[in-house]
């Protein structure tokens, strides 16, 4: 018939048309598939207070509203609004960095329950349980009942439940290292070892030849892994750093009222009262806790350490950088 295609041509065209189809089909199946490697290889622990699931830049958006330059809009005054928990049946986790006010807090805790709120309960993790990652996970889980203050010296470790709340207090690393060495020779007011000079070692020399090693507080926010006690390892600070969301506030120290401040601003069911309290209680719970003795230190000696905890200190400054961030955005100044 005029016209009409050989059917040769045709046959040839649909092999055609199907070899391509099974190419094309192959190719996009060997193609990563983004999203799902994105989710795998995304190992930033969920936040429990800002939303689960935020990653550390997510959070920098959600603060600052851009992800290319997160700081070129300023600070969102918003984004605090959203860390504001407000009821009572929360379990406050405070894995306190050793000399840097948690008798303070937890002090001042305990008294506004016992004053206002005697359904609140303040209780010491056991020291026993400091280093057992496996046997303080079930210490939390059996006072996952709230409201609840559970505070002792032991490691950052993550907790499902959105009852879970992590605070925490950091110090000038040195400052804090210099206190705790000085509190372990000669305890405070409340627990005085006692011991005359003879008995102690001059911190100068014992810094020099390597008797005094600091250790620095990244394993409190880096958590149980074996590397975490490495504090010269990269990987531990990065962890400490990433950590940091997990927190509803890390204070300072050095801005102990502004602390309590923040703590009553964003816990207003729990720790309403707190800041009149501690206006009433500042100057004799201080003195109370204060080293009873402390030895100058060098500027040599003061160098060396400083060396030494280099990585905290970068831990430190960004800690320190994120609370005065949150202090502006609840309007503490």
């Amino acid at each position: 018939m005029a016209g009409s295609v050989p059917p040769t041509v045709v046959v040839t065209f649909v092999v055609l048309l199907l070899v391509s189809m099974v190419i094309v089909t192959s190719f996009s199946w060997s193609m990563p598939r983004r999203r799902n490697i994105h989710i795998m290889e995304r190992n930033d622990p969920v936040d429990t207070f800002e939303g689960v699931g935020l990653t550390t830049l997510e959070h920098t958006v959600k603060r600052n509203g851009s992800a290319d330059n997160p700081s070129e809009h300023g600070i969102n005054n918003n984004w605090c609004q959203e860390k504001i928990l407000k009821g009572r049946n929360y379990v406050i986790i405070y894995n306190a960095v050793p000399k840097t006010g948690s008798r303070t807090i937890s002090a001042l805790a305990r008294t506004l329950f016992q004053k206002k709120n005697k359904d609140k309960q303040s209780i010491f993790i056991p020291y026993d349980l400091y280093r057992d990652e496996t046997r303080l996970r079930a210490f939390y889980r059996k006072n996952r009942r709230g409201p609840k203050l559970l505070r002792g010296h032991s490691l950052y470790t993550p907790m499902m439940g959105r009852q879970y709340i992590y605070i925490n207090t950091i110090r000038d690393p040195v400052e804090r290292f210099i206190s705790h060495l000085h509190y372990s020779w000669y305890g405070d007011s409340n627990n005085a070892d006692k011991k005359n000079s003879s008995q102690v070692p001059d911190i100068n020399r014992c810094v020099q030849r390597g008797g005094c090693l600091p250790t620095g507080y990244l394993p409190f926010f880096c958590g149980f892994h074996p590397n975490c006690s490495n504090t010269t390892d990269r990987w531990a600070l990065d962890t400490a750093v990433s950590n940091l969301d997990q927190y509803l506030v890390v204070g300072l120290t050095e801005e102990m009222g502004d602390t309590i401040r923040v703590l009553q601003k964003l816990l207003p069911d729990l720790f309403n009262g707190i800041v009149k309290e501690y206006t009433r209680t500042a100057k004799k719970m201080k003195k109370s806790y204060a080293t009873l003795v402390k030895q100058k230190p060098t500027e040599e000696t003061l160098a060396k350490l400083r060396q030494a905890m280099a990585q905290t200190y970068e831990f430190y400054n960004i800690a320190k950088t994120r609370f005065h961030e949150l202090k502006e955005c609840l309007g503490i100044r």
